[in-house]
């Protein structure tokens, strides 16, 4: 069996962009719609999330995890010129929120500016050393550039923040030794888990692999 498209697949997949991975603590829990507009970017039904994210922010514009939760989910529907611009004009009203900064540094990370970007993840990850988006982030980007030591570091960084966020728990299958990782792909799959149906069948392909 030849591995190396196998391998190429899974590093696309495990460090796609990985949006909506904010400490616990940012997001109000008395907000029901706003609840279920993360459960449903969860579930990767980004097109749902989308409408409820919007619902929320008719509700209450500036609500800031509303308006990263929409920023990323218009980025996995692939509307990235939509993203942006809600991220820049939010980030105008809010420029010292990590969220937001965490946010447009997944949408300049799209849209190939990576110097921006990793300004962008340092910033937020300054400003809340807590939020893991910010360390997925940077790490896509040092492993976009080959650093994988330091991409290492950030996922496992990540990892002890909040093992339990599904974007961290796909990042970091890819960390572990092969029995375990198996055995962590499985669990991520049987669970709720934000990806597209291309991403999804990808996984799942990668999971036959590490059983054959």
């Amino acid at each position: 069996m030849t591995t190396r498209p196998v391998l190429v697949l899974v590093a696309a997949v495990l460090f796609s962009l990985p949006l909506a991975s904010f400490a616990d603590d940012t997001k109000p829990p008395e907000n029901p719609d706003l609840t279920a507009a993360d459960r449903l970017f969860q579930s990767g039904d980004f097109a749902g999330a989308i409408l409820m994210y919007q619902h929320v922010l008719k509700a209450d514009p500036k609500l800031v995890p509303a308006q990263a939760g929409l920023i990323g989910a218009y980025v996995r529907d692939n509307q990235v010129d939509a993203a942006f611009d809600l991220a820049t004009s939010s980030l105008a009203a809010q420029p010292n929120s990590a969220l937001l900064l965490g946010a447009m540094g997944a949408v300049q990370y799209r849209r190939g500016e990576f110097p921006d970007s990793e300004k962008s993840f340092l910033s937020a990850r300054k400003i809340d050393p807590n939020l893991v988006q910010p360390y997925l982030g940077l790490a896509r980007l040092y492993r976009t550039a080959s650093l994988y030591r330091r991409a290492y570091e950030l996922i496992k960084r990540a990892h002890e923040i909040a093992p339990q966020d599904p974007d961290v728990q796909r990042a970091w299958v890819g960390m572990l030794p092969r029995r375990e990782r198996l055995k962590a792909l499985e669990a991520y799959l049987a669970s709720p888990h934000p990806d597209d149906p291309d991403e999804d069948k990808s996984l799942h392909s990668w999971l036959e692999y590490l059983k054959a």
